[in-house]
């Protein structure tokens, strides 16, 4: 990702932020909120990337809070999927997201 500014800074952290209680709340609507706003700031590509690390975190997160309502067990395959698909569409994205 290129040098971001100071101000562009203050422009996408109150988006981050007014996503993740959005996430917290509801259970959904981090990427979506997030994605389209920070898109006017920053590149497609670079908020994608962004936005795709900040959900794994905040998924981790949010899932190390509730751990004792969560049955992992039965989640598990869905998980592993999940964080691996992250894992590769990030690696893709950041090698191939400028492609024409």
């Amino acid at each position: 990702m290129d040098a971001v500014r100071m101000s562009e800074w203050l422009l996408i952290l109150p988006v981050i932020f007014i996503g993740s209680l959005c996430q917290g709340y509801s259970g959904i609507g981090f990427g979506l909120l997030s994605v389209g706003l920070i898109t006017l700031y920053l590149p497609v590509k670079d908020s994608t990337l962004l936005i795709l690390a900040l959900t794994c975190i905040l998924s981790v997160s949010i899932m190390v809070q509730l751990r004792n309502h969560i049955r992992l067990k039965a989640m598990l395959w869905f998980l592993i999927s999940a964080f691996m698909g992250r894992g590769v569409c990030f690696v893709i994205l950041e090698h191939y997201g400028n492609a024409a």
